[in-house]
């Protein structure tokens, strides 16, 4: 696409923008920024699941402040639970789905 439009912007007979042509990209490129920030989520580290949950449970600008709840492991045969408590230390739990309050 830029490579077809870029010509006809700088062509005397069409478009005449000359070195002016910066400031088209170069608003294409602040757009495409902004679009990012506000409607692209972060998904670093997460798996498909855990981001399908993301994506019900919050805002793309909020994203990065989500923590996952739980995560299938094991081909669904335990349920991993992951809890933070005030002190910011992560303890992780495991049960047998088919069996619930056995530990694994």
């Amino acid at each position: 696409m830029i490579g077809f439009v870029t010509p006809y912007m700088v062509d005397a007979q069409h478009g005449n923008l000359k070195s002016k042509v910066f400031f088209v990209w170069g608003a294409t490129c602040t757009a495409c920024v902004v679009f990012t920030y506000f409607l692209i989520p972060e998904t670093k580290g997460l798996s498909l699941e855990q981001i399908d949950i993301m994506l019900k449970e919050t805002t793309s600008r909020q994203s990065a402040k989500w923590v996952p709840h739980s995560t299938l492991s094991g081909h669904g045969e335990t349920l991993s639970v992951v809890s933070t408590d005030k002190a910011d230390t992560a303890t992780r739990f495991k049960e047998d789905i088919f069996r619930p309050g056995r530990e694994v």
